[in-house]
């Protein structure tokens, strides 16, 4: 099923940020190696993300569902922020996402979203050991 197929720990093999007015597309991969999506089959997600120095990193963690058609998914959480070195909080936001789904094989996934600075960001994973 989509859900068994979605239920997995997640790596980002490659990203890419398009801008939506001129089309540019820029490859930002490196962004992106270490975060770590995890979803699971009680519909419960965590996604950790560094910043590129290392200095930051960030948990999201909430609740995931299938859009009506199964095309994408609805995340809501929160989304924490904090200072690598002494764990120290700096920043919690309550958070609502609609993702698309572009492909989602056993061991391929494809998702695509849309950030409020006129940029889609595409993403293609692959499953984390």
């Amino acid at each position: 099923t989509k859900k068994e197929r979605l239920s997995e720990k997640w790596k980002v093999d490659s990203a890419v940020q398009i801008d939506q007015i001129t089309g540019e597309e820029i490859d930002i991969t490196n962004q992106f190696e270490k975060e770590t999506f995890l979803f699971e089959k009680n519909k419960n997600y965590k996604i950790v993300t560094f910043s590129d120095d290392d200095s930051k990193y960030a948990i999201e963690y909430g609740t995931w569902e299938f859009s009506p058609k199964k095309t994408g998914i609805i995340l809501k959480g929160i989304h924490e922020e904090f200072n690598a070195d002494t764990k120290a909080k700096l920043s919690e936001e309550t958070i609502s996402k609609d993702i698309t789904i572009t492909k989602l094989l056993s061991d391929d996934l494809g998702l695509s979203y849309e950030m409020d600075d006129n940029k889609t960001y595409r993403l293609a994973l692959s499953p984390k050991d």
